[in-house]
């Protein structure tokens, strides 16, 4: 992804590729804009509560130092653990660590974070992503976590 980013219910970006020629066209597309088309997304949608939530979970795991129990709290009311029951499947299935303040992603689940993230988004925004990472066997048989609300 070149531009995205997100407010607390507006996610929008412009295009995305991986392949070195694709990237190349996107940077050469990018920097020819001109302020009118930077004023304009092109990709994009609104956040309702679910993935507001879904958002914190995939962000927060996959970086430093984790989901902080208490920010997730703060932010959104609720307990994590209640809201997404599936995150504890992490722990039983020794990908992360949970101390009671975080839940982290440990070197074992790092190594498949690019499972975990597509694993905890909502089939709405499975079905825009370009495409899926093929499942680790510890995630695959997993069923698609649902936010409770």
């Amino acid at each position: 992804m070149l531009a995205g980013t997100y407010t607390r219910t507006l996610h929008w970006s412009t295009g995305y590729a991986v392949a070195r020629a694709a990237t190349r066209d996107l940077v050469e597309d990018f920097i020819a804009q001109d302020d009118a088309q930077f004023a304009h997304a092109t990709h994009g949608f609104e956040l309702d509560g679910e993935e507001q939530r879904r958002r914190f979970f995939i962000q927060s795991l996959l970086t430093e130092p984790g989901l902080s129990h208490e920010a997730y709290a703060r932010r959104f009311g609720s307990a994590a653990l209640d809201d997404l029951p599936q995150l504890r499947e992490l722990a039983a299935l020794e990908l992360a660590d949970d101390d009671g303040r975080l839940l982290a992603l440990n070197e074992r689940g790092i190594a498949y974070a690019d499972t975990i993230g597509p694993w905890l988004a909502s089939a709405g925004v499975s079905m825009w992503l370009p495409r899926r990472p093929a499942p680790c066997p510890l995630v695959a048989a997993l069923p698609v976590p649902k936010v409770q609300s």
